[in-house]
């Protein structure tokens, strides 16, 4: 019986902590501006010309992950990038738990030599841990993207990465990509500047709770639910507790 009493009284543990664990919730963009639209759900392919708008830098949620390897980055520190030799690279430590964004300029491939311009910013509820900017980094970030989404790793001739002066790549302005992180760490705003290509950031910022597909339990919810779970544990014990005074 003492068995089954401990073993009630640990499940109302586990209940409890899941309940707070549920309340919480994982890292979001709080705010955008200018042309910056979040979508709700990852879309199948972000290949060229794949996820086209001529009036959005369409961004969205890949996944959330704990690292099992220190994770290169381009940057984490606040300031404006427009030449490669702003980059300050550094790395996210194994074991950090991440929440990895995207964020797409694609016009659609425009024929020469015209070129298309978006601006705008994302603010998160939490830092942005490291952002990965250059066509190499994307490629070696992929395996932090959606796994139902569609990358073109590997693929140089893209041009997929933010055309930084001293990049690999140059846009047909003449213009650099530019990209500012705050001094707070949690707002990213971009200048992306593209022709027949397209241009991709990936944010990876830090996580805010259990993982974006864990249910979600209203915090007004656990108080009520926890103090329920609490006198049934305390009903249960003095139901059984003359017989085991009496052994």
């Amino acid at each position: 019986m003492r068995r089954v009493v401990g073993l009630f009284v640990v499940v109302q543990a586990v209940w409890l902590l899941a309940l707070s664990s549920a309340a919480s919730a994982t890292s979001t963009p709080t705010a955008t501006s200018g042309a910056v639209a979040i979508l709700s759900s990852p879309p199948a392919s972000v290949q060229l010309h794949a996820l086209v708008s001529t009036t959005n830098i369409q961004g969205f949620f890949e996944q959330e992950t704990t690292l099992s390897a220190a994770q290169p980055v381009d940057t984490d520190t606040p300031g404006l990038v427009n030449n490669v030799t702003q980059l300050v690279p550094t790395t996210i430590a194994s074991g950090t738990c991440v929440d990895s964004y995207l964020l797409q300029w694609d016009p659609g491939g425009l024929p020469f030599p015209q070129t298309a311009q978006a601006d705008g910013s994302v603010t998160f509820d939490q830092q942005i841990l490291g952002v990965e900017a250059l066509d190499a980094s994307l490629d070696g970030s992929d395996a932090l993207g959606s796994p139902s989404t569609s990358y073109p790793t590997g693929l140089p001739a893209v041009e997929r990465g933010m055309e930084l002066i001293g990049a690999t790549h140059t846009n047909r302005s003449g213009n650099p990509d530019t990209f500012t992180l705050s001094a707070s760490l949690k707002k990213l705003t971009v200048h992306m500047d593209t022709g027949a290509y397209f241009d991709q950031v990936r944010v990876l910022v830090g996580c805010g709770g259990p993982p974006a597909n864990a249910p979600e339990v209203s915090t007004a919810l656990v108080l009520p639910l926890s103090a329920a779970f609490l006198l049934g544990a305390f009903v249960a014990w003095r139901r059984i507790r003359p017989s085991l005074e009496r052994r």
